[in-house]
């Protein structure tokens, strides 16, 4: 053996910085693997998640176009039932009849009421009282 060789391990001699750096290489060392299991993990998560959505995705997508085309086809086969353009118009008519009544009537109710306005302000007027209320609220 050399005269320099370490007999007992207790004579090994090795500095606390030399220490502290070894056990921060070894956390650091151990954060960065476990963090990558979890990454893997999630990562394999996702691929078997995909490839079930790939798979249902298949008989979904088979199954909502055989609904489209029995569909497409009920559609197709169903006809305009007669006489329904003619009633359309007919009730298109009526409608702008009753705009127009409503217009008119509208208006001589407005008419109506700045007459009868008119009537009750001027019979209100010969009073004195009310006079001075009108003027209290109105300014005229």
């Amino acid at each position: 053996m050399a005269d320099d060789s370490v007999n007992d391990i207790r004579e090994l001699k090795v500095s606390k910085i030399t220490l502290g750096f070894i056990a921060s290489i070894l956390f650091v060392g151990g954060t960065v693997a476990w963090t990558a299991a979890g990454t893997a993990n999630r990562i394999s998560n996702l691929e078997d998640t995909v490839n079930e959505i790939e798979t249902n995705k298949s008989f979904a997508d088979q199954a909502v176009l055989t609904r489209l085309d029995s569909l497409e086809q009920s559609i197709t086969g169903m006809e305009t039932p007669s006489g329904l353009e003619d009633t359309i118009e007919d009730l298109e008519d009526e409608i702008e009849e009753m705009q127009r009544f409503i217009d008119e009537d509208i208006q001589w109710q407005i008419g109506d009421l700045w007459w009868r306005t008119d009537v009750i302000e001027r019979a209100c007027r010969t009073k004195v009282w009310c006079d001075d209320i009108l003027r209290q609220e109105f300014g005229h």
